[in-house]
């Protein structure tokens, strides 16, 4: 698919994936904005793509595919895409917020990996404040018990 007929079928595509999914239909959706990511132009990913992740990332509870975007494959496909400004600009504060906002402990855990991962991989200083508790918060509360190694592994 060329980028001009992927631009017209994610402008009516992407917007499906926002709404509830079950687990079936996660996989598709997942594929379906990688796929977009892939074949758009930077600019079009970040005003066609970019603004579903960004509600997607920003629901409340577990769902399968917040999880698998918080992964680290997806995110550095994303970024090598938009360019690491945009994504710093867009994703990065939404990853972080994962951890303040996020009731449950997979959807925590994942942002926190990436958190610090895309910290090392982007070049971002590792601040009290945008990093370090935003772990703290949410791994102190003793939801997750895998916390420390979380944090553990930032400083091995």
């Amino acid at each position: 698919m060329g980028t001009f007929v992927a631009e017209m079928c994610a402008a009516y595509c992407v917007p499906l994936v926002t709404k509830p999914l079950s687990d079936e239909e996660f996989e598709l959706a997942y594929v379906l904005l990688k796929d977009f990511a892939k074949s758009l132009t930077p600019i079009a990913v970040q005003r066609l793509v970019l603004p579903s992740i960004q509600k997607i990332l920003l629901t409340t509870g577990y769902s399968h595919l917040k999880v698998s975007l918080l992964q680290d494959s997806f995110v550095r496909e994303l970024w090598n895409c938009i360019g690491k400004r945009v994504y710093l600009e867009m994703i990065h504060p939404l990853v972080i917020s994962n951890l303040y906002n996020s009731p449950d402990e997979i959807s925590a855990s994942a942002a926190s990996v990436l958190l610090f991962g895309s910290c090392e991989e982007l070049g971002v200083h590792v601040t009290v404040h945008q990093t370090i508790l935003p772990l703290i918060n949410y791994f102190g509360k003793g939801i997750c018990t895998d916390g420390i190694d979380v944090l553990g592994d930032c400083w091995a």
